[in-house]
């Protein structure tokens, strides 16, 4: 019988696993025996409950792949600075945060996104938001949608990060597209050239919902919505208030 890996080792398997498979669908123990494949067909049973915390602690991770895109210039010396500098890079740097995440938090206007996703599963938890028929899935409730937008009913464990982002300096809109890299992988090899046509022919009916701004708001009624939904509402705000002379708009105030 071959010896039962070390938590590292698993760890390190799980880490490239995670990259090609879709964990919106597949159930925990799906996972566990494609993990236990990787490492020759060892049953990791036995291993469930680190499997499962580790899963969360790596999704978490790979919420921060934007954590460097904010290199500033090299000759500021903040206050702020010198703790990102004493914390490090990466997850453990300190960001700025917005203004509604740091009241829902309750702490200052600065926070490592590892501290940041702490606070929300701590709230999670505490307030029971995880459906009971499955886990995954978050349920916001009336202070979340405060934060994340009052048409987000829910969310998964992990496309979490993914909302705190648009929070997060250097505030980047919502994106919930899927990668090249993710996408490649749920269609397969992505080999061929008839395979990349069709993923070039599919990418202009890929549109990216975005969080928009509090006037833009005000417009259309809705805080994420993808760019042609904007158009849409837009142009029905317009006729709604006969803002259209001819070919020229007349913009209320």
């Amino acid at each position: 019988m071959a010896d039962l890996p070390t938590d590292a080792q698993i760890r390190t398997k799980m880490e490239a696993l995670m990259k090609t498979v879709d964990l919106n669908t597949m159930s925990t123990k799906q996972f566990i025996a494609a993990l236990s494949h990787k490492f020759g067909g060892v049953d990791l049973s036995s291993k469930k409950k680190f499997i499962k915390t580790t899963i969360t602690e790596i999704l978490d991770a790979m919420g921060g792949d934007d954590e460097d895109d904010d290199a500033g210039d090299s000759s500021s010396s903040s206050d702020e600075e010198e703790t990102k500098k004493k914390k490090g890079g990466g997850l453990s740097a300190v960001k700025e945060i917005s203004p509604k995440l740091s009241a829902f938090l309750g702490c200052g206007k600065h926070a490592a996104r590892t501290d940041v996703v702490k606070g929300m599963w701590d709230y999670i938890r505490d307030n029971n938001l995880q459906d009971p028929n499955d886990k995954r899935q978050i349920i916001l409730d009336d202070k979340m949608k405060g934060v994340f937008g009052k048409d987000v009913d829910s969310f998964s464990m992990f496309t979490m990060n993914k909302y705190i982002s648009p929070h997060i300096h250097p505030f980047k809109p919502l994106d919930l597209t899927p990668s090249a890299k993710k996408r490649k992988a749920e269609d397969g090899t992505g080999g061929g050239k008839k395979k990349k046509k069709e993923q070039k022919k599919k990418a202009p009916g890929l549109q990216a919902p975005y969080r928009l701004s509090e006037d833009l708001v005000a417009v259309v009624g809705k805080q994420v919505l993808p760019r042609p939904q904007v158009t849409q509402a837009l142009w029905k705000y317009i006729r709604e208030n006969n803002l259209q002379v001819g070919f020229v708009l007349v913009l209320s105030c």
